[in-house]
């Protein structure tokens, strides 16, 4: 089992680990939270965790996002990163590494886009 997950786990570990280490200085920043009107703690959560959701990220950048977009990325890049856990070879998992990293930049340029 782990030969079939072994690029898909430690990507998205490394992906949701570099997207709380990049999203934690604006979290905790204590004069965000001394405002008058603070953001509410599920913002934080969306901050910290935003780039996890890869493309569906988008409603956090754009007011008219596009829910057709948002399916047409992951329609792509889910197959793509499926691909090692299928046929578990050293080509196959390239392509998933690089469909994760794919997947991470999209979430992360749209969760930060605003920030």
């Amino acid at each position: 089992m782990w030969k079939r997950l072994r690029v898909v786990v430690p990507g998205f570990g490394i992906g949701t680990a570099l997207a709380v280490t990049c999203a934690f200085p604006i979290v905790s920043n204590p004069a965000v939270w001394e405002q008058p009107n603070p953001p509410s703690r599920s913002t934080a959560l969306l901050v910290l965790f935003g780039p996890v959701a890869g493309p569906f990220a988008e409603p956090l950048a754009f007011i008219d996002f596009s829910v057709g977009r948002m399916c047409a990325w992951a329609a792509v890049l889910l197959p793509l990163i499926a691909l090692h856990p299928c046929y578990p070879r050293w080509q196959t998992g390239i392509i998933s590494g690089l469909a994760i990293a794919f997947w991470f930049l999209l979430g992360f340029s749209n969760t930060y886009y605003t920030v």
